[in-house]
């Protein structure tokens, strides 16, 4: 309790759920509309799906259009996950890798055939795409649905770092360029390597960039 420093348990009582959550008190509080976010320092004390919503309202209303078109092209690129059939010999060779780990439970190395291993790649997209067949069913959606998690992952990574070190309008940019380039827009969505490949990539170099500006 002593390193609550005041605050209090409060309990909501929202559609027959209870939610637990602190509430603290800062000892000297901005005025409302002097934070980054024009929010009152009051936000502090709301739930952190209310803040997530604050902020996704936030972003809408200064940016409508692009917010717009980005929710019609993730709409775009789910649709076509699910009714596009698995395409050329990547896609089939590699859900079928991962189709193999769920069937026989073999979640330490990859099966080319049952009686041959596949060394040849790592095995995180496999993991990825046999637990998303897992919970979503043996199909195309959710062998590809992971990579477009990852691809969401990528962007999200990539604006964060951006508006860390340079103004929201270069994060922006970056991320729209990112975003509507034909091959990552294909990648985001495909049965292969690449998505995971590319968000680790850009995770470890966003990492090291952060580090190394601190």
């Amino acid at each position: 309790e002593s390193l609550l420093r005041g605050r209090e348990d409060w309990l909501l009582r929202r559609s027959g759920r209870v939610v637990l959550w602190h509430l603290y008190r800062e000892e000297s509080a901005t005025p409302i509309g002097q934070d980054n976010l024009g929010i009152a320092p009051a936000i502090k004390r709301t739930p952190i799906i209310r803040l997530t919503m604050m902020r996704v309202t936030e972003i809408f209303r200064k940016h409508p259009a692009a917010m717009t078109l980005a929710l019609w092209l993730l709409a775009l690129r789910l649709v076509t996950a699910a009714w596009i059939p698995l395409t050329e010999t990547t896609e089939a060779r590699y859900g079928e890798i991962a189709r193999k780990m769920l069937e026989t439970g073999n979640w330490a190395y990859l099966l080319n055939t049952y009686d041959s291993p596949f060394w040849a790649k790592p095995p995180l997209y496999a993991w990825l795409s046999a637990a998303s067949m897992w919970l979503f069913g043996v199909n195309e959606f959710g062998v590809r649905f992971p990579s477009i998690v990852l691809g969401l992952l990528t962007i999200a990574v990539i604006y964060v770092t951006v508006k860390k070190h340079l103004p929201t309008e270069t994060a922006w940019r970056s991320t729209w360029i990112l975003a509507t380039l034909g091959g990552f827009f294909v990648a985001m969505g495909t049965v292969m390597t690449d998505p995971s490949l590319i968000a680790c990539v850009s995770l470890a170099l966003c990492s090291w960039w952060n580090f190394h500006q601190s």
